[in-house]
């Protein structure tokens, strides 16, 4: 005999005798029979689950053929519930119906008791009964309205608003295909739930890191959110000048992408590779591409030497390395010197010049020096650029 027979038997007796009118207490009566068998059932399958104790693999048959014989029945009445427009024999307004509702109420009780005592047995990915699947989607409709709003009034992508707000819609389509097990819609419901406290915090110029380091989070794996990250970071490396810049940056955001968290429990695709591996490999494998091209550029621009000769020409300046750098930017900054990628200078300063304390200067001092001089520093290469204007001034009068 199914768990559900005698609900079965229960609700054939009520549907045949309640197309006339019912006293309340006939009603109230039914309900509560309905409640005792439903709390019956609970506790005949506690004692199989115990029986099955040593039978990990039979357990685990016993609570999924549950599962499915409790959806099977809830879902054809919530199905005849919902077809009132169709001439359905049962409404919400009969006896019969408010009998069926309480009927829909104990099976989804029944069923989620199922997910909270035997989690090890549950099957998440079984889909769940439809008349659940509603009540959950009402619980939380409002709140994925709500992260939906704040996201459309921050500054983010369009692109990425819609993608968001894609998935967020799938739980309000009512079609069997969309979020129908366990497992979709409890990751569903932390989302949404996650999200939600999210926009409620945090409207901050940085909002949009802010909802990055949240999607790694929440593993939200999703192929469509996955291409739309790996196109962003394809755009923003590209858009820097020169190749130790886009490597140093590189090496930044991979660090910092590393030490983000991410929830050890949920994740959008159970099996895949979670978003933030996805965006540290390809952020690995932009390095190893830059790294490939500075080594390919480095070449092409010093094939040519003769042998045994390490440049052309090599010389020094009476200038520390600072007061040489500062002298170079202002003279880029002026258009005297041009240049299509600052690490062409850092090369060429490295290979070819030497100051009066160092020969074989190293590019990422070079660089350093190069974004910050100091006070001490300007003052020294303004004393220097007067003195060549005294000496033009001497020596080659106009």
């Amino acid at each position: 005999m199914r768990y559900t027979d005698r609900l079965r038997l229960l609700e054939n007796e009520v549907l045949e005798s309640a197309h006339g009118p019912l006293t309340t207490y006939e009603q109230d009566s039914t309900i509560a029979h309905i409640i005792a068998e439903r709390a019956q059932i609970a506790e005949d399958i506690h004692r199989m689950v115990f029986e099955l104790s040593g039978d990990q693999p039979r357990a685990e048959m016993l609570i999924s053929d549950i599962q499915n014989e409790i959806a099977l029945f809830s879902d054809k009445h919530f199905r005849s519930l919902n077809r009132s427009s169709e001439g359905a024999s049962v409404n919400n307004y009969t006896p019969a119906g408010s009998i069926v509702e309480a009927l829909l109420a104990e099976m989804d009780t029944l069923y989620a008791t199922l997910q909270e005592n035997y989690p090890r047995l549950f099957n998440m990915e079984l889909p769940i009964p439809l008349s659940l699947r509603n009540r959950r989607s009402s619980a939380i409709a409002q709140q994925a309205e709500t992260v939906l709003m704040a996201l459309n009034k921050q500054e983010v992508d369009a692109s990425l608003v819609s993608l968001i707000a894609e998935y967020l819609h799938t739980f309000f389509r009512y079609s069997d295909v969309f979020l129908s097990s366990s497992r979709e819609i409890d990751y569903y419901t932390f989302v949404v739930g996650h999200l939600y406290r999210f926009v409620k915090s945090s409207f901050t110029a940085d909002f949009k890191e802010k909802l990055f380091r949240e999607l790694i989070y929440m593993n939200f794996n999703s192929l469509p959110l996955i291409n739309y990250y790996l196109k962003e970071i394809q755009l923003n490396y590209d858009q820097i000048e020169s190749y130790q810049s886009e490597l140093y940056r590189l090496i930044i955001d991979q660090r910092n992408l590393k030490s983000l968290p991410v929830h050890p429990k949920f994740i959008y695709q159970p099996g895949g590779i979670s978003l933030k591996e996805l965006l540290s490999g390809a952020i690995a494998e932009e390095i190893s591409c830059v790294e490939q091209l500075q080594r390919i550029q480095e070449k092409k621009m010093y094939k040519d030497w003769p042998s045994g000769v390490i440049s052309p020409f090599y010389f020094h300046v009476s200038l520390t390395l600072e007061q040489l750098t500062f002298l170079f930017r202002i003279m880029i900054e002026a258009g005297v010197v041009i240049v299509k990628k600052k690490l062409e200078l850092f090369d060429f300063i490295a290979k070819h010049i030497g100051t009066t304390n160092k020969d074989n200067l190293a590019t990422r001092s070079i660089k350093n020096k190069f974004g910050s001089p100091s006070a001490l520093t300007i003052q020294k290469v303004k004393h220097m650029l007067l003195m060549l204007v005294n000496l033009i001034n001497e020596r080659y009068p106009a």
